[in-house]
């Protein structure tokens, strides 16, 4: 038998199976934390927090749709300075 055929030969008996098994552990490691900080990534992408029992459309996963949950920001100035408005001076003692 040429190279070519033992390859191939020892591919279709498992021979790539076998090729996984000798893996660095350290590879094997480093792409489960890749896989890890990339799931991460893409969660805090999303707003919205589904709960368990939650009923959702395709449409609810759209760019629209999370657009309208990530928009929970904080003002950028109070309302109270914005009426020039003190609400203290408004109890009475």
């Amino acid at each position: 038998m040429n190279p070519s055929n033992t390859d191939h030969a020892s591919r279709l008996l498992g021979g790539a199976g076998d090729r996984r098994k000798r893996q660095d552990p350290a590879m094997t490691t480093a792409k489960q934390m890749q896989d890890h900080k990339l799931k991460d990534d893409l969660t805090r992408q999303i707003k919205r927090r589904w709960k368990a029992g939650d009923v959702y459309a395709p449409h609810d996963l759209s760019g629209v749709e999370v657009q309208k949950w990530s928009k929970n920001e904080q003002p950028s100035r109070d309302i109270f300075d914005m009426l020039n408005f003190d609400p203290l001076s408004n109890y009475w003692v």
